[in-house]
């Protein structure tokens, strides 16, 4: 049986499962019917474009079936999203398509309870939390990937500057400077797209940045979505 379930979607049903998952409510036959169809975005995104939505995916199977395929793609997934300083070190990993994507796997990533995986959980928030901004006892993490808005207000703790593969920060008297860097994960239109730089002014922070504010206001129509997807496979 094939399933073409994507976007938002998927999203929602992944969510209802999640939920039934947690807290230990069996999942409904209609549940178990779409979880053993093959998923015809979710595969073509597994091979070609790796996303949150396919990792969570493979996770909700391998739990519910336990079938060593789906760790295997989970598996997979997760490396590929996850970016290290250099392709040796794993003292700073970050999650290539920004903070808020990966809180949304978060959930589903604690359910597996892997030591691999809860290990590079751990070094991944802290690394965020290494390089973000701080307001009123709150961390905000550096803008980069799907970001909602940020004000140049907040407070910065870092303390000297930082060199990673999906973004270079350089630390000056009055003001820091963020080079978020293109990166190319098939057609995941989370990641970067440009290299784009931000100045934050720690003295006179009267400018805001912002980046989008949710997928759904990210493009104007399908067609401009697809244009992108197609575009990031040649970049």
């Amino acid at each position: 049986m094939l399933s073409f379930l994507h976007g938002t979607k998927l999203a929602k049903f992944q969510d209802n499962v999640i939920f039934n998952l947690k807290n230990n409510v069996i999942l409904s036959p209609n549940q178990i019917k779409e979880l053993s169809a093959h998923n015809v975005w979710v595969n073509f995104s597994y091979k070609k474009s790796p996303t949150n939505l396919a990792l969570r995916h493979f996770i909700i199977k391998y739990i519910v079936f336990g079938d060593e395929e789906y760790k295997t793609k989970l598996f997979y997934t997760f490396n590929k999203l996850t970016v290290s300083t250099m392709k040796c070190s794993n003292i700073n990993l970050l999650w290539a398509e920004g903070y808020s994507y990966f809180q949304y796997c978060l959930e589903a990533l604690n359910l597996l309870n892997l030591p691999y995986i809860n290990n590079r959980t751990s070094i991944i928030q802290r690394t965020f939390n290494k390089i973000a901004l701080h307001k009123d006892h709150q961390c905000y993490v550096v803008p980069f990937g799907d970001c909602r808005k940020v004000l140049s207000e907040y407070q910065v703790n870092i303390q000297k500057s930082f060199r990673h593969r999906l973004i270079d920060i350089f630390v000056y008297d009055e003001y820091i400077e963020y080079t978020l860097k293109k990166y190319r994960l098939g057609g995941n239109t989370h990641t970067q797209k440009h290299n784009e730089t931000i100045t934050i002014s720690i003295k006179d922070p009267e400018v805001e940045y912002e980046f989008y504010e949710g997928y759904e206001k990210k493009y104007k129509n399908w067609f401009e979505e697809w244009k992108d997807i197609i575009f990031r496979f040649f970049i």
